[in-house]
């Protein structure tokens, strides 16, 4: 992929999208940083930074961009610096001025401010930052003293919160959300340098400044166990009816954009806590662990279970910890019983608590405890799947073949496919042929032809014949499987029966020719000619004419040149005015 045909690889709505960008001007300040090595900041919801490194000959050889986007490779910001920088190519080559992409204007800035003093370089410094508070706040919060950092740091997450004009919108809270990021960054710096402290005091004054500002995506309509009396619940019932109407409307939307800063708070402070395992004795790690309980603590007591579940979560690497331990294992049981006795039904909140108990046992706990834990817990998740595969892995077939049971009395027919391949290997372990043979015989049928070697690998050779005749009776009976039962009559090499099927679907010779043409020639040449003529008689637009002349092409392979050539002879002959279908025909 190269800036000539870059737009012929990626997905075409992207490329329409980066266009657009790259016409309406929001590609700002493409540097070249070094040869071949190209910077480029495009404004959309946020002004995100694009890195690009194009090759001697115009290949792109990588590209990334800040923005959050996962849906594919390239996102339309890194497509708008494409178009800038195959446009600058462009007027180079014609002899023209180009933007100033292909200059190393970061060189030049460097070379010129080695020759400043500090004090100009102050004032400069000084005058931008007048100009842009997002660049005096990025500033501060990395240059400001250790003493003044937390007050400062707190001072630019609100203030850009409150500058923030319309935080109702998604796009509104990105913004918000912006002196949040910079403190997040100060944060991960002091994870690196060993500031385990202060990274997850930086961490816990960001999160306390997201969760009022972004939604919970979540329903928040809850049993009050608490009300004394009807009246009261009579008397706060519409505002109860209110914000559980809010909260479900927020709830229901989660769009992509919306930004993750709860998630990326957590995700810091886990990091804090793995690096203080190493960097930090027991006792201050107990000590780390009192202050994150004390924080679930706060949330709990504002409903906010969703984020002390997170800071739970984030908990786990000090589990090696074992005062920790014990204590963690405490606080997961004491928030299970509370979400399942305040909760009805299915709970995200409940979900995320079991996850995260799950993670912690599974790298921090014994094998005999996660089994423990898996079977108290067979109907949230994967679970009991998991309970099932560790059954088997440590040889307790019966436990696995009763899990396995369970799970397919209630499971959809898709999910009844993966029940029945636990039951397959249990019955394996337990010596149980006869159930085998059963249960793999309806996989053959349910899951596909991958599991008729396993079947007639059950079966003596003198029984298969008949086994296979019973199932050639079961495949006649379900048209949807018909591949199916072509690769099973291809395996056995029922050649007879498989004209059989190609004469009954015409398009099955498609795939299928190559076991047919050298018993069956002739009869093979005419079903091709009829399947061709019936797709012609049928076809009206392009995309069917380009496919009769993708299956001429077959029927040359299975029948020669001479074989194609007349019957495009004869298309032409009788489709003479579809013009659309001779231009495809002479391809």
């Amino acid at each position: 992929m190269n800036l000539n045909n870059f737009m012929l690889h990626i997905d075409p709505v992207i490329v329409d999208r980066g266009e657009d960008y790259y016409a309406e001007g929001n590609v700002s300040g493409v540097i070249c940083v070094d040869v071949g090595r190209y910077r480029a900041f495009v404004r959309g919801s946020d002004i995100y930074d694009v890195n690009v490194i194009v090759g001697p000959h115009g290949d792109i050889t990588h590209s990334e961009c800040s923005c959050p986007y996962e849906g594919g490779p390239f996102c339309k910001h890194e497509v708008a610096v494409f178009y800038s920088l195959a446009a600058d190519v462009k007027k180079a080559a014609a002899g023209g001025k180009s933007s100033g992409a292909s200059v190393s204007l970061l060189a030049e800035l460097a070379t010129a401010l080695t020759a400043l003093s500090p004090e100009e370089l102050k004032g400069i410094i000084l005058e931008l930052a007048t100009e842009d508070a997002h660049l005096t706040r990025a500033l501060l919060c990395q240059h400001v003293s250790d003493d003044a950092e937390l007050r400062v740091a707190r001072e630019i997450i609100w203030s850009t919160i409150d500058d923030t004009v319309n935080r109702a919108s998604v796009s509104g809270r990105v913004v918000a959300m912006r002196g949040c990021d910079v403190v997040l960054g100060k944060a991960k710096a002091h994870i690196v340098a060993g500031r385990i402290e202060r990274a997850i005091e930086l961490c816990m004054a960001v999160l306390a400044a997201a969760v009022k500002v972004l939604p919970a995506h979540y329903e928040e309509c809850e049993d009050d166990e608490d009300d004394e009396d009807d009246e009261d619940d009579e008397e706060d019932a519409d505002d109860d009816e209110d914000e559980c109407f809010e909260a479900e409307v927020i709830g229901v939307s989660n769009p992509e954009d919306e930004p993750e800063t709860v998630e990326e708070c957590l995700s810091e402070v886990e990091a804090a806590l793995a690096a203080a395992t190493d960097m930090r004795s027991a006792p201050e790690q107990v000590a780390l662990f009192n202050r994150m309980h004390a924080a679930m603590g706060e949330y709990v007591g504002s409903k906010r279970y969703d984020v002390a579940i997170g800071l739970l979560g984030a908990c786990g690497p000090l589990a090696t910890n074992l005062v920790v331990g014990r204590k963690l294992r405490e606080v997961y049981q004491e928030y299970w019983k509370h979400l399942k006795s305040t909760y009805r039904g299915y709970d995200e909140r409940l979900e995320a608590l079991l996850g995260h108990q799950h993670a912690m046992l599974t790298q921090h706990g014994s094998g005999a405890e996660l089994d423990e834990f898996l079977l108290a817990n067979l109907a949230h998740g994967d679970f009991r799947k998991e309970a099932v595969t560790r059954a088997l892995e440590r040889g307790d077939a019966a436990l696995a073949l009763e899990l396995a049971e369970v799970g397919l009395k209630s499971a959809s027919p898709w999910m009844g496919i993966t029940w029945k391949k636990y039951m397959v290997e249990a019955y394996a372990q337990m010596g149980n042929v006869g159930r085998q043979r059963e249960l793999t015989e309806d996989l053959l049928f349910a899951d596909g032809f991958v599991w008729h070697a396993q079947l007639k690998a059950l079966y003596p050779a003198e029984e298969w014949p008949m086994v296979r005749a019973k199932l050639v009776g079961r495949y006649e009976g379900k048209e949807q499987r018909e591949h199916d039962f072509m690769d099973f009559l291809a395996a056995e090499g029922l050649v007879d029966k498989m004209l059989e099927r190609c004469r009954k679907s015409g398009h099955l010779l498609e795939t299928w020719y190559p076991y047919l043409t050298e018993h069956y020639g002739p009869e093979v040449k005419h079903l091709f000619i009829q399947h061709i003529m019936r797709l012609a008689i049928q076809a009206s637009s392009r995309s069917a004419y380009a496919g009769i002349r993708r299956v001429a092409r077959l029927y040359r392979e299975a029948c020669g040149d001479a074989a194609e050539a007349e019957i495009i002879a004869a298309l032409r002959q009788t489709y003479a005015r579809k013009h659309a279908f001779m231009d495809e025909l002479s391809r």
